[in-house]
């Protein structure tokens, strides 16, 4: 994870897979910030040709151990590179991502590639296809100058049902970089592996429940879901986007994550609730500082205790120390006594209840006034995003019998703390240390349409903990 230059030398276990020598040569150029490739690229000491063998070659050699990607644009992409060197050369105007490799959840259509569709009626409804043209998010980053290069895996609808995200259609199943015996995920963890893994410098994912913000913090890495409707959509469904379902960046670095949303966000004619007014500056604001903030720490929400494993009470105060760091900043933090309502079907049941599609309307209500009335006091709200360690497979496969077996690993105790948040509102994870060499994230919660004071607070917890 860089910030202003360093990079922390934490590297996911996978690189010891990057065996032939080319890739060994080159392999400074894996964990280089999306925002420095493009710096390089604008100046001619990489060119984008470079860049995209390189990353092409770590996808070829990586791919079939780790199971991000549903499908890669081999040819594409090293076309798009050298129109995009043809640019540099021909001292074009280059967009923000010039020449950066970008992947994409298979939900988030690219043009050619496979994609899927939900919809959320009675039953889920689930198709997979090829996509005829790219979705909105793709177009926008190609304007940018980005190379997408593939579609990554997202897990299938059976699982969400029933509540292990790896029943995936063909078996798929996407591998943890930093334990590859370990999971990495929910329904974005082909986008989180491509980052963790070194097969990209960014992706994107889409979150409703913490689809984002798990794998993000299962990999250790920066993801962010925005208010309702900043980033327009016309692939997702409309009961998707009237219970807040949203797209966002998944990176390594906060400045990244900036980038990439400023380059995708904004209203859309083809998007009726895309939010109609402009987007403020996110690359601009990034390290204007957090001086003055004043920030509420919640252990569990009141509720996610309910889900505890014995590393639990151990995570917390990590991550509860971490944030009381950046009091060092000039951030005032204090800890929240608030108790929120766990998120249950009108029936009842919690199996679904964690996805929350057909949550309590009143519940919701509840649930969100008490965020209202935080804000009222306070800038953000900071939790851990997932209460324990990315679990092994076995762990995991045994938590989808949870009811059964008793065992806590199962999808809606990864979701207790990401869960609630889909009440419309910004949220992002940040890294914040390991546990058993696993990274840890914390989440961050803020005002709507306060995507810029996510960011800032975002890059402030990692620079303090640099």
């Amino acid at each position: 994870m860089a910030i202003s230059g360093k990079t922390v030398v934490a590297r996911p276990r996978v690189e010891a897979h990057a065996a032939t020598a080319a890739l060994q040569d080159t392999k400074s150029m894996t964990w280089l910030p999306a925002w420095r490739l493009r710096e390089m690229i604008g100046r001619r000491e990489i060119s984008p040709v470079e860049v995209i063998d390189h990353f092409l070659g770590r996808i070829e050699e990586l791919n079939p151990l780790l199971n991000a990607f549903r499908g890669i644009d081999y040819r594409g992409a090293r076309e798009q590179a050298r129109r995009a060197e043809r640019a540099v050369l021909a001292r074009e105007h280059l967009g923000s991502l010039h020449g950066v490799p970008v992947a994409l959840k298979e939900d988030i259509p690219i043009k050619g590639l496979p994609t899927i569709n939900i919809q959320f009626l009675d039953r889920f409804v689930f198709s997979q296809a090829v996509a005829p043209r790219d979705s909105i998010q793709a177009e926008r980053l190609r304007a940018a100058g980005a190379i997408l290069v593939g579609s990554t895996v997202a897990l299938g609808p059976r699982g969400l049902a029933q509540g292990t995200p790896f029943d995936d259609v063909g078996a798929q199943r996407p591998r943890n970089p930093w334990d590859t015996n370990r999971v990495p995920g929910l329904s974005s963890a082909g986008s989180a592996v491509a980052v963790a893994g070194g097969l990209v410098p960014v992706a994107m994912g889409s979150d409703y429940s913490g689809s984002i913000r798990v794998p993000s913090a299962f990999c250790g890495l920066m993801g962010l879901v925005t208010t309702r409707g900043r980033i327009p959509s016309h692939q997702l469904q409309l009961e998707e986007k009237l219970w807040g379902t949203c797209t966002g960046p998944m990176t390594r670095d906060v400045r990244d994550a900036a980038i990439v949303l400023q380059s995708v966000a904004g209203p859309d004619g083809r998007d009726l609730l895309s939010l109609q007014d402009d987007p403020p500056k996110y690359v601009e604001n990034v390290d204007r500082g957090v001086a003055g903030m004043r920030v509420t720490w919640t252990n569990d929400f009141g509720f996610a205790g309910n889900y505890a494993l014995p590393q639990t009470a151990r995570v917390i105060e990590m991550l509860r120390s971490a944030a009381l760091g950046l009091g060092r900043m000039g951030v005032v933090v204090d800890q929240s006594s608030e108790v929120w309502e766990e998120p249950i079907e009108e029936n009842g049941d919690r199996r679904i209840a964690g996805i929350g599609f057909r949550t309590s309307g009143e519940i919701r209500a509840r649930n969100w006034q008490r965020c209202r009335s935080l804000f009222a006091r306070y800038d953000m709200i900071l939790s851990p995003t997932v209460q324990f360690i990315a679990p092994t497979f076995d762990e995991w496969d045994r938590g989808a019998r949870f009811a059964e077996s008793g065992s806590a690993y199962h999808g809606l105790a990864a979701e207790a703390d990401t869960g609630l948040m889909s009440l419309g509102m910004p949220a992002a994870t940040v890294p914040a240390g390991f546990l058993q060499n696993m990274p840890l994230g914390i989440q961050i919660i803020g005002h709507a349409n306060d995507e810029v004071g996510v960011l800032r607070l975002a890059y402030a917890l990692l620079k303090v903990q640099a």
